[in-house]
């Protein structure tokens, strides 16, 4: 089993625009690249506030090294996008809804409760495109929650359970 998921703190800043297409392409028509919210946190630090990796990192309460591979990932796809006449989508994060687990201590499992900086995002995410998303509320019991449920996006049946835990 692998570590968890560090915290990452983002800004409240969101695009004008979440789709950006090749002129003359239909949105439906062609294919997409997904940049996560994380990536394009790094990409708006570091080219569009001008920040140095570390202080950058530091921004998004991570180390320097992860920051360096979430910027190298978002590079990737972008030129990906631009050689290729890609459309690229941006995620945006759901993080309105707090984290219900409570702790007294950092160690324990309930720390997040009294910190109404650090949320959680329980949700699905798609292998195949990496569109992540929360199931309706009004899903109340688990008999009417699927066990895999479609991705939204690419109607792929590739998909898992998602646990997020964040600094906003």
């Amino acid at each position: 089993m692998g570590r968890p998921h560090k915290y990452r703190k983002l800004s409240q800043f969101r695009p004008k625009f979440n789709h950006f297409l090749p002129n003359g392409k239909i949105q439906d028509k062609f294919e997409k690249i997904y940049l996560t919210a994380e990536e394009f946190e790094a990409l708006r630090l570091k080219h569009y506030v001008n920040l140095k990796q570390n202080s950058a990192a530091e921004e998004m309460k991570i180390s320097q090294t992860t920051f360096s591979r979430i910027l190298g990932k978002a590079h990737q796809k972008v030129t990906q996008a631009l050689v290729e006449g890609l459309g690229i989508t941006i995620q945006s994060h759901p993080t309105s809804t707090p984290c219900p687990v409570v702790m007294d201590s950092p160690g324990s499992a309930n720390y997040l409760r009294g910190n109404p900086l650090k949320t959680a995002f329980y949700g699905y995410s798609c292998l195949n495109c990496g569109y992540e998303w929360a199931l309706d509320d009004s899903l109340n019991s688990k008999y009417d929650k699927p066990e895999k449920p479609i991705c939204p996006e690419c109607h792929s049946k590739n998909t898992y359970k998602l646990i997020k835990k964040m600094h906003v």
